[in-house]
């Protein structure tokens, strides 16, 4: 954990070492997930996610560039990209053939190879593939646990609706809220405990599935009814009240 700063720094979301620090220090979200003597790359990522929310513009690209031209070359090569995808944990492109593939989208000298100018259009595709695994990756693991597509369709609205702050994950008082929409009590230890193994302070997309799994068979029914057939509508319904409720104090 405490070489994450200076990681943070070649990154090039600040201009110098001890402002990092006292970020990492002063900000709850990133002093809690650096609170470990040894951090994996999903924490990293977290890490530098949240940086890049504060930072006031992006990334030093020409240094993530320079961390994988191995060779100090100039130039990105299938090795050297392949090592940048199999670190974002990219599972469907971590052989030649893809890796190929993407060099070929983007290398527009045809050299086989990606210069600076190249990677930053690189660098977005790269972006773009990890998010679209992360939702894949969502996807499958909420049919895995019993949610269908339209399902989970309506859990990543409502999640969405939920990150007031577009942060990619939800505050434990977002969360709180969302529970006592819903009529369910759960204790804070608990909810800290069960779904936030990695003490960040935060539920990210996955958690949140696994928390509404949890929470249905504890709703209230409606007087006089069995348990709903689709149980994720009755979440969604109790949202789109909320919402209309808060709508309708702010005209007031």
């Amino acid at each position: 954990a405490e070489d994450v700063p200076t990681l943070i720094l070649e990154l090039g979301f600040e201009r110098s070492l001890p402002t990092v620090r006292k970020r990492c220090e002063e900000d709850e979200e990133i002093a809690k997930a650096l609170d470990r003597e040894l951090v994996d790359f999903a924490v990293l990522m977290q890490v530098i996610q949240r940086f890049r929310s504060l930072s006031e513009g992006p990334p030093d690209l020409r240094r993530i560039f320079d961390m994988y031209d191995l060779d100090h070359s100039g130039s990105i090569t299938e090795d050297e990209l392949l090592r940048l995808m199999r670190d974002l944990g990219l599972e469907s492109w971590k052989d030649f053939a893809e890796v190929t593939r993407l060099i070929d989208e983007c290398d527009t000298d045809g050299n086989s190879s990606i210069d600076f100018s190249e990677f930053q259009t690189l660098f977005k595709r790269v972006e773009e593939l990890h998010e679209q695994q992360a939702r894949r990756d969502e996807k499958e693991y909420a049919q895995s646990i019993g949610f269908g597509e339209g399902e989970f369709r309506e859990l990543r609205e409502v999640f969405a609706w939920l990150d007031c702050e577009q942060a990619g994950s939800l505050s434990f008082p977002d969360m709180e809220r969302a529970l006592q929409i819903l009529a369910v009590v759960m204790d804070k230890e608990e909810m800290f405990r069960k779904y936030d193994p990695e003490k960040l302070g935060r539920i990210h997309f996955r958690s949140f599935v696994t928390i509404m799994r949890d929470v249905i068979p504890r709703m209230p029914a409606p007087q006089g009814e069995g348990r709903p057939p689709n149980a994720i509508r009755r979440i969604s319904a109790c949202m789109a009240r909320e919402r209309r409720s808060l709508l309708a104090a702010s005209r007031r």
